[in-house]
């Protein structure tokens, strides 16, 4: 139901499917992006700010994969950047001293292409530290092959170590540095053959294939899984030598891969009822994390102590239940330490949500809180030397960079900037704000789905720079979840550019952040919430929700109600495609794919479909028909009057052609794009730098009359004066009316 339960839950049997194909999830293949070069973080000096651009937003630089050195001094981490131009995505390494900040970039990212079992997202190359800390070993990818390389810390020297037929899917250091022991998966060549026995006689539509439209995906390949290890190998690093690995060290192989997970709650852990593995100190004793129940999202911080002769010591304090993201053990041993995120009304400090660091004392049963904050997006954090943690930052207001947090005051340095040009650009305020979700007897007391949705809901306000209260602005919604700098729109919204065009901008998260609906209503979770009796209360809920935060912030006097436009990604469409049915508040909208439909009952094959049968009606069935009429957008033409921009990937389009031809039909005024070789969360840096620029155009065009003077935007211009004339008809009552 939220982001993480959806759109980044891996697909891993009926369970995970359920939940999966709430958004149209897509298994994708690997299309590669060639790296061209390396990435530089520029130095940049004072001087006069400047408005943000679309170019601006393209060209981010995001932190991956952080990794600390064996001493806590330094760290490595992965810097990824899109390059619109060239369409291409360029990766670097790079070791930061902990001490002065200073950075070192060590070696080069090599080949970035698609994870083979995401909606989207871009592989993100392994590093791992050499006890001694003079060597950082990594993933990376030429030519198509992924291969095991090291590279000094300073830079100076970089080896590859591998020359395997298969790809290295994971490593370890031996204790003395002198050894590596890696994983590798089926080789490539019996990888393409494979795919070429399938594309010679066919795919098995219910065995081979989840969806039918996965052909459309990027070097779709199925049947193997290529993200397995299947043979251990060990590297001596003084011969230069790799030989297969013993039973002896495949044992001792897979006894390091779990050591990576302690203390690490992960989705895909819950949705497999996996108990989060134990982290130990020095003496023995351990720390570790206990479900609530089945599949919870929410975790009980325990502990073990030999001192106390072993026995289970639960921390009884609020702070101590919740969606904790990691446990760790103080550098003393004396405190177990704790990382939590808090969906609003489910945190300890009076509901307001927010993310936390607390020290707890088993010894004692004293909790501590070291720094709570609303605003501040945490990930990837790990202590440091100096009694600190490292982590990647950002804030709605701030791209990512690396900042510390002292475990003794809370306080919060910036390390690392990898955006620095952001110096010199002035961006508009960014406020929090909050409204009480819609009521519905089905989640009060005593309801069918009590407490399943919070009562409260919060997103944010991206006022223009030289904002004037007095004035009346047009306003941009950008709905789903509300964090950090770029939120949830994976770059298809430039939500600091529009507000930098004159626009409000409201970043709002559907109530969504209480306990997994899993946990709550098993396997009936999809029937449940999409009950037709109860007028489909996940959409009922989530477009209710943001409609009340629209009037929470046009009360404020600064919003033209007449002017608000919409859009979002995967839960971001067709929630506003519901609320184009049911209210009329919207004057444009840009959508990225499907909504609810007929077509959901074709969609999937026998292999996916598991325990979605019972609320995915067959449409030809009486109920059925009753079923996707009320919902699905095509059946409720007459309704719509915005103009609508769809920016859709080519494997989804087949659930927009139903809608798409009833908007035709309906001569309501739309605009429809198809962008080939993209996945469910678009990935290609070209496709999202034209999408961004359409979306800020569509918007300006329709809701502050502004046509770019681009001469190449000529016949776009006079495409949409087209649309203004269906859409003058049909407000004016002269079509379909």
């Amino acid at each position: 139901m939220t982001r993480a339960l959806t759109d980044r839950v891996r697909r891993r049997g009926a369970r995970a499917a359920v939940l999966a194909v709430m958004i149209w999830s897509s298994t994708t293949g690997s299309a590669t992006a060639v790296l061209d070069d390396v990435i530089v973080i520029p130095k940049v000096g004072g001087g006069t700010e400047r408005a943000i651009t679309t170019r601006d937003m393209a060209s981010l630089r995001r932190i991956e994969n952080l990794s600390v050195s064996p001493d806590r001094t330094r760290a490595a981490f992965f810097v990824r950047q899109g390059e619109a131009a060239s369409n291409v995505y360029r990766g670097e390494w790079f070791v930061a001293s902990m001490i002065d900040g200073s950075i070192t970039p060590v070696a080069d990212g090599g080949e970035l292409q698609l994870t083979p079992d995401e909606d989207g997202g871009i592989e993100v190359p392994t590093a791992r530290w050499s006890p001694d800390g003079k060597w950082i070993a990594y993933t990376r990818r030429q030519r198509g092959a992924a291969q095991l390389w090291r590279s000094s810390t300073d830079g100076r020297t970089r080896q590859q170590l591998s020359n395997n037929s298969a790809d290295v899917v994971d490593f370890y250091w031996s204790e003395d540095s002198l050894s590596i022991y890696y994983g590798a998966g089926i080789s490539r060549a019996d990888l393409q053959t494979h795919a070429d026995r399938l594309n010679r006689q066919g795919y098995s539509y219910d065995e081979d294939l989840g969806e039918f439209t996965q052909f459309m995906l990027p070097r779709y390949r199925v049947g193997l899984p290529d993200g397995d290890v299947h043979s251990i190998w060990r590297v001596s690093l003084a011969a230069r030598r790799e030989t297969p690995g013993t039973q002896r060290e495949r044992e001792w192989f897979e006894r390091a891969s779990a050591g990576t997970v302690q203390g690490v709650a992960t989705i895909e852990s819950a949705i497999q009822d996996e108990r989060v593995a134990p982290v130990a100190r020095p003496d023995g004793s351990v720390a570790w994390l206990e479900r609530s129940k089945p599949h919870s999202l929410h975790l009980h911080v325990v502990a073990s102590l030999v001192s106390a002769g072993g026995g289970t010591v639960r921390c009884q304090a609020q702070e101590c239940l919740g969606r904790i993201k990691r446990v760790w053990w103080s550098q003393d041993g004396s405190h177990v330490l704790f990382w939590r995120n808090d969906g609003i009304g489910t945190g300890p400090y009076g509901g307001k949500g927010g993310r936390g660091f607390y020290s707890w004392s088993p010894q004692s049963g004293a909790v501590t809180t070291i720094l709570y904050s609303l605003d501040d997006h945490w990930s990837d954090c790990d202590q440091i030397a100096g009694n600190r943690l490292l982590c990647v930052r950002d804030t709605p207001a701030r791209p990512q960079h690396l900042a510390t947090i002292d475990l003794e005051s809370g306080a919060i340095k910036e390390i690392v900037d990898v955006n620095p040009e952001f110096k010199t650009i002035k961006l508009g305020r960014v406020e929090r704000f909050e409204w009480d979700t819609p009521k519905f007897a089905w989640n009060e007391q005593g309801g069918r789905l009590a407490g399943l949705y919070p009562t409260r809901a919060y997103g944010y306000i991206l006022y223009p720079p030289n904002f004037d209260p007095a004035r009346k602005y047009p306003v941009v919604i950008e709905p789903y979840v509300a964090y950090g700098f770029e939120s949830s729109t994976e770059l298809e919204h430039p939500l600091h550019v529009y507000a930098a065009n004159g626009f409000i901008v409201l970043n709002t998260a559907f109530p969504s952040e209480g306990e997994n609906p899993q946990a709550l209503l098993g396997d009936a979770v999809m029937d449940e919430v999409y009950s037709a009796s109860l007028d489909f209360p996940h959409m009922s809920m989530y477009m209710e929700s943001t409609v009340r935060a629209l009037d929470a912030v046009a009360a404020r006097g600064f919003v033209d109600e007449t002017k608000v436009g919409i859009g979002g990604v995967s839960h971001g469409t067709f929630i506003p495609l519901y609320m184009l049915q049911k209210h009329d508040r919207i004057a444009a909208i840009s959508i990225s794919g499907p909504a609810w439909g007929a077509h959901t009952y074709y969609w999937l094959t026998a292999k996916m479909r598991g325990p979605m049968t019972s609320w995915n009606p067959d449409p030809d069935s009486p109920e059925g028909a009753r079923f996707w009429r009320a919902i699905d957008p095509a059946d409720h033409i007459d309704a719509i009057e915005a103009p609508v921009l769809i920016n859709s990937s080519a494997a989804e389009t087949y659930g927009l052609v139903r809608f798409i031809r009833r908007l035709a039909d309906g001569g309501r005024p739309y605009d429809a794009y198809v962008f080939p070789d993209e996945t469910h969360i678009k990935w290609q840096p070209a496709h999202l730098y034209a999408i961004q620029n359409r979306n800020l155009d569509w918007f300006r065009f329709w809701l502050q009359g502004y046509e770019d003077p681009d001469p190449a935007k000529e016949e776009q211009y006079r495409r949409w004066h087209r649309l203004r004339l269906q859409q003058q008809a049909l407000t004016s009552g002269g079509k379909d009316q």
